[in-house]
């Protein structure tokens, strides 16, 4: 039987996938567009490694089980669940801030179709999966009682 993970675990297990995957990300996105660039280097050196980015996690796993953030709290998820919920919560905040994360979100969406081309990136989150099932990590601080900020506006809207 599949061991399923909390939200908590969950987090931990995708903002650590994020953190860990940047290495291999951050040299393509010299490439980018000057937004594109910024964006992702806020995403996966600022928004990941925050205390404050609870709401949108758990906005994302609504998204993905339809499970509304008051019960949560006893929501387990499989490893597909979560994986989603890491998709979900690129979204979450691209929509939220207008960034552009489009290359993640695609490699991110090529890692589901075609995993034997990601053996990288797969070894990335099955090692944070194994930290966590293991007991190795321990789940961070979850702030249940986070807010989803306000939307910024984006740059056409004034």
């Amino acid at each position: 039987m599949e061991r399923k993970f909390t939200v908590e675990e969950a987090n931990t297990i995708g903002l650590s996938f994020f953190l860990e995957l940047w290495p291999q990300i951050e040299p393509v996105t010299q490439t980018f567009d000057e937004h594109a660039a910024v964006t992702h280097d806020l995403f996966f050196t600022s928004s990941c490694c925050d205390d404050e980015t609870n709401a949108q996690w758990n906005r994302a796993v609504f998204r993905v089980t339809k499970v509304p953030k008051g019960s949560q709290k006893e929501l387990t998820m499989t490893q597909e669940e979560m994986f989603l919920c890491t998709i979900e919560f690129c979204k979450v905040l691209s929509e939220l801030y207008d960034w552009d994360l489009n290359y993640t979100l695609q490699l991110l969406d090529s890692m589901q179709r075609e995993p034997e081309k990601h053996a990288l990136e797969w070894g990335i989150w099955n090692s944070n999966v194994k930290d966590i099932a293991t007991g190795r990590y321990t789940p961070r601080n979850f702030d249940w009682f986070d807010r989803m900020p306000q939307r910024r506006l984006r740059s056409n809207e004034g």
